[in-house]
């Protein structure tokens, strides 16, 4: 009920500044006509941009041919364009001052020869039968201090953009692949975007065969310039918790060059992580216990840094080469977890328990990456990725009674990781608005796993080879998409015989626009999985004085098989998307736990089945007058988990929302979703549910701003494990971040000259 009043409070605030807001401004009304029949063109596509082509807003034309455009500022000049299927675009001037500027009658002529058919909406998007070309509107780009903060306010579809945890992913925690200019980036590259330098971001929620397993795939296609550069500092500091996140970036270019550092550090430390949970133990013999842990107030230490350079190189219109270079700092010192245990049946039987984890690695990554645009509409691009990683893990598990210890274990592990990949992507456009590519991937990783106290090492080797085709075709309303991929994977522990795989990959991806307002789109795929080198790693270690894991080497590699369909409709600045996906992988790796002796063995095998069957839904309105945006999705998804010896199924609903709100230098942003839960194996896990509220201001290069954290609720994790030997169900908060007050404060600052980008690749949505 509290909440409900707050959103009531708020919904009323934001419908006062928007009423103040819409005395303000300018607006352009005129009727888009037929040149030779001098009839009313229905659904055209209006679009009005600053004198310098900055987008401001958006709309289509009712059955009388009117459309209205609104700017919340009064300017002298604009530039009005206007696309419709079987019509030449026509681009148009126009000016006056007042709060009303008449445009009159345009008229258009219709196209000779065959269009492309792009449709450009209120919210400056692209559809295809892969991907979504959204571009950011003046108003967002005025709102965002960096390119993390662009994408909170663009609102896209299944896309969940977490301040709190520096994280960008699906809404149910699926990966997403971040790249700049087709070349692949970390979240610190997108972050030390400024948002004047985005044109656009591809949106493909079904990636093609190049992409690999990404359910999800951001490209920021960022303007260059030939002089000058810009420089960035972002600050973001916790007022009631020891909480931060700082980053320095910059940038020079010099005619053809570009060279560029980003340095990022966050951290965070606090002693309010508590964790009550349940355990029943179902033993050997019909024996039963059953325990509960109540928790106290444990310390989280960590400290995560990154430096980011990068140098490219563009001789002409059809060349680019990018080399990135990064290294990662990270560090838990702590991450623990101190509790109470006790005997269900006697609460006077109790331990205290003591479970600190300390972790540490560092990753530098060398990216290479070339592209040259050749004669005949053809692309060739090329890249070299080399890592390195070393890290640490050391666990001290401790029961203890007030005079004696009753179980100590302590566990430390090494590891190392070598990994070569590259790639080759050859991509020829063909006419009728047909394109081919076809690729090469190869992946090869060296493992090695120390085990400090006992002296036991694990090696361990694994890779992939994959070759793939994929053929492109835009037929009248009809997009498809058909690709073929054939995959060798391998892995094998030092002195065993390697496991091979052979596995085809099939793709397909079909959009069929219903009309200009509307489109279906579906996508079917299926590929494989290898188990990870950790999963190989057969040592038995200690969880605690009840239950012991263990890896498996016989593991094998598995399909994982996805088909999703989607229906999206669009109308001036409303949209609705409606969507259903089902996964099924046969043979899955998954857990599964037995008997061992007088404890429980963890281990993971290839069990029968994993299943999910999901249904979603997206409304979306704004921006209204350039002032307010509002984004609601809900769902909801089912879990069957099928193993060798169980089969669970779980339904979850969930909701992710946001709004944004400005008026002139102002605004504010409120974020909130659901926890999410997920069944793999036999553990039924939640992601942490968030809220944020954001309140900013820009003062001439300068933003400020303060945020507050899980205003309403506390952050809460939940994970349930339903095996029939050791059941358990867990309980996480963090005190310290309900109500995190942050203080934020970015400036950015360009010089020189700035250009459209010159790579034609970047600009395929005017080719296909």
């Amino acid at each position: 009920m509290h909440t409900i009043r707050i959103l009531a409070v708020t919904m009323l605030l934001v419908a006062c500044t928007l009423m103040e807001a819409l005395a303000q401004g300018t607006s352009a009304r005129g009727v888009i006509k037929d040149g030779e029949t001098r009839l009313p063109v229905e659904f055209a596509n209006v679009t009005m941009m600053t004198a310098d082509s900055v987008f401001i807003s958006g709309t289509t034309t009712d059955k009388k041919g009117n459309f209205v455009l609104y700017d919340t500022k009064g300017r002298d000049t604009y530039l009005l364009k206007i696309s419709c299927i079987g019509y030449n675009t026509a681009t148009t001037s126009l000016k006056g001052t007042g709060k009303v500027i008449s445009a009159g009658d345009i008229y258009l002529t219709a196209a000779r020869t065959e269009l492309d058919g792009i449709t450009v909406t209120a919210s400056g998007q692209t559809g295809f039968s892969d991907r979504k070309l959204l571009y950011p509107t003046s108003r967002q780009v005025k709102l965002a201090d960096n390119g993390v903060s662009l994408l909170r306010e663009m609102m896209i579809p299944r896309i969940e953009v977490n301040s709190f945890r520096n994280t960008i992913a699906t809404i149910d925690g699926g990966d997403v692949q971040l790249r700049i200019n087709d070349a692949e980036a970390t979240i610190q590259d997108i972050m030390a975007l400024q948002p004047g330098e985005v044109k656009r971001v591809e949106y493909l929620d079904s990636p093609g065969m190049r992409y690999g397993n990404a359910e999800v795939v951001l490209n920021f296609i960022v303007k260059r310039r030939t002089s000058g550069g810009n420089f960035s500092t972002d600050i973001m500091q916790g007022v009631n918790a020891m909480w931060g996140n700082y980053r320095v970036s910059g940038k020079i270019n010099m005619r053809k060059s570009e060279l560029g550092i980003n340095v990022f550090s966050g951290l965070s430390d606090t002693e309010s992580l508590i964790s009550n949970t349940t355990e029943t133990f179902n033993l050997a013999g019909g024996k039963t216990l059953k325990r509960i842990e109540t928790g106290m107030p444990s310390q989280i230490e960590q400290f995560n840094n990154q430096i980011n350079t990068h140098y490219s190189y563009m001789p002409d219109d059809k060349s680019y080469f990018n080399v990135r270079f990064r290294m990662m700092f990270n560090n838990m010192p702590h991450m623990d977890n101190k509790s109470m245990v006790y005997n269900a049946a006697n609460p006077k039987d109790f331990v205290y328990r003591t479970n600190m984890y300390h972790s540490g690695s560092i990753k530098p990554v060398l990216d290479i990456y070339w592209q040259r645009m050749m004669p005949k509409d053809q692309t060739l691009a090329l890249n070299i990725v080399g890592t390195y990683q070393a890290n640490k893990d050391n666990r001290l598990y401790m029961e203890e009674t007030d005079s004696e210890i009753l179980t100590s274990n302590d566990n430390r592990v090494q590891g190392k990781r070598y990994t070569i990949s590259g790639e080759m992507i050859y991509e020829k456009k063909l006419a009728r608005k047909q394109v081919v590519n076809t690729g090469i991937k190869h992946s090869h990783t060296f493992a090695e796993n120390k085990h400090l106290l006992n002296g036991r090492k694990t090696d361990s080797r694994q890779g992939y080879t994959y070759l793939f085709g994929e053929y492109k075709k835009r037929a009248g309303r009809l997009d498809y998409t058909l690709g073929m991929g054939v995959t060798r994977s391998f892995h094998s522990n030092k002195g065993e015989d390697e496991e091979t795989m052979y596995a085809v990959n099939p793709r397909l991806n079909i959009q069929y626009k219903i009309s200009e307002s509307s489109k279906i789109r579906f996508k079917g795929t299926a590929k494989n999985a290898s188990p990870g080198y950790d999963d190989l790693d057969e040592v038995i270690q200690f969880v605690d004085s009840m239950q012991l894991k263990q890896g498996n080497a016989g593991l094998k590699s598995y399909m994982r098989y996805h088909t999703q369909l989607n229906y999206d409709w669009q109308k001036g600045i409303f949209y609705v998307g409606l969507g259903g996906t089902y996964d099924c992988e046969p043979n899955s790796i998954m857990e599964e736990k037995s008997l061992y002796d007088d404890k429980v063995m963890k281990t993971i095998d290839n069990q029968k089945s994993w299943q999910r069957l999901r249904g979603m839904a997206t409304i979306k309105v704004g921006p209204i007058r350039d002032m307010l945006q509002m984004s609601l999705t809900g769902g909801v998804a089912r879990y069957l988990s099928k193993g060798n010896n169980y089969s669970h199924g779980i339904t979850d609903f969930f909701y992710n929302m946001s709004v944004s709100a400005n008026y002139k230098n102002a605004s504010l942003m409120w974020e909130m979703k659901n926890s999410v839960k997920t069944l793999r194996g036999e553990t039924v896990s939640s992601y942490e549910n968030f809220q944020a509220l954001t309140a900013m201001y820009r003062y001439k290069k300068w933003m400020f701003g303060a945020m507050m954290f899980f205003p309403f609720d506390n952050l809460r994790m939940e994970t349930e494990e339903l095996n029939r030997y050791a059941a358990k169900k867990e309980h996480i908060r963090l005190d310290a971040a309900h109500r995190l007050f942050i203080l934020k404060a970015t400036y950015n600052i360009s010089f020189g000259k700035q250009t459209k980008s010159k790579n034609r690749r970047f600009e395929r949505e005017e080719d296909i």
